[in-house]
């Protein structure tokens, strides 16, 4: 898995804070995908102004839609 936060999302703070946020919620959600996966989660602008519960829905819901398309066969 790869993270991204470019300078759009926010400070260096802000940028690091986010860029925690995507590993910790794919290590408490990777039990989801049943195969071996590549993954790059890019933080775009916005995302800094999230709160984290906000953030989990909107990954697990990425999450459901890449299981959908790639583990659906």
């Amino acid at each position: 898995m790869g993270v991204v936060a470019g300078r759009k999302v926010g400070t260096a703070v802000v940028r690091n804070r986010v860029k925690r946020w995507m590993r910790d919620a794919f290590r408490r959600n990777r039990k989801l995908l049943t195969r071996p996966l590549d993954i790059v989660i890019v933080g775009k602008t916005g995302i800094g102004s999230l709160s984290r519960a906000e953030y989990e829905q909107r990954f697990l819901a990425a999450l459901d839609a890449v299981r959908d398309r790639h583990f659906s066969a």
